[in-house]
């Protein structure tokens, strides 16, 4: 989004300001079992649960997966076999290419952050029958730390992608991480995922996704602004 270039970054910067250069150069020291792996840790590429017979699985590729719908033999018979070199780990990296991910999916995420690792099984109405199920994914402190961290830098500092969804209300205080779905067949899909907690330590969190919406860091982010402000403003105590 900068035609500039951002310059030299760190981690904590890039999710800051959305920078999806940072994460193609950082993607080449992960094997790509490892990132398939760790995206199944948080439940992409399977279904998080919630109370409906419908819930999609979305898709994280393997290199199994990739080598099934990309390697062919062409007319002389030669086994083509270079989708590796075509970008795929790269557009992974920030969630492009052949992944597949629900809202459901995000906003689970987003749960686990904001509860250091704590997932619990979602469900459409909370009742005492419900049985509500808990999981651990098991990652040192310091990093719900830092990811919190870099999710309020992009919401609350002077460059985020995520500031128009920020408010001014000292009673609550915003986390939240914008996103950019190119989309092939018109304008792309604007997405915002985030959550609030207010002093009297009630927290809602929220995925917004606006279909040809543009750029997360608008339309998305303005409508989960005004929902944050309605949730800070009916829990003053």
């Amino acid at each position: 989004w900068n035609p500039l270039g951002h310059g030299k970054i760190n981690l904590a910067k890039a999710l800051e300001v959305s920078c999806n250069v940072y994460f193609y150069k950082a993607i080449e020291n992960i094997a790509f079992e490892d990132l398939a792996l760790i995206s199944h840790e948080f439940n992409f590429g399977d279904r998080v649960g919630i109370d409906l017979p419908s819930e999609r699985k979305g898709l994280i590729p393997t290199p199994q997966y990739m080598r099934k719908k990309y390697e062919y033999r062409d007319e002389s018979g030669k086994k083509i076999i270079d989708w590796a070199r075509r970008g795929t780990k790269a557009n992974m990296g920030i969630g492009q290419g052949d992944v597949l991910v629900t809202p459901l999916q995000i906003i689970n995420l987003i749960n686990i952050i904001a509860n250091k690792g704590i997932e619990y099984s979602p469900h459409l109405i909370i009742s005492k029958e419900n049985n509500i199920e808990t999981r651990n994914v098991d990652l040192d402190i310091s990093i719900w730390k830092f990811l919190n961290k870099a999710m309020w830098d992009a919401v609350n500092s002077k460059n985020g992608t995520g500031r128009n969804a920020r408010i001014t209300d000292s009673n609550a205080f915003v986390r939240g991480k914008t996103g950019t779905a190119q989309n092939p067949h018109g304008e792309d899909h604007s997405w915002f995922a985030g959550y609030v907690v207010a002093k009297n330590l009630n927290k809602m969190s929220i995925v917004v996704m606006i279909e040809n919406g543009g750029r997360g860091s608008g339309v998305s982010s303005s409508i989960a602004k005004n929902i944050f402000s309605y949730f800070s403003s009916t829990n003053k105590e």
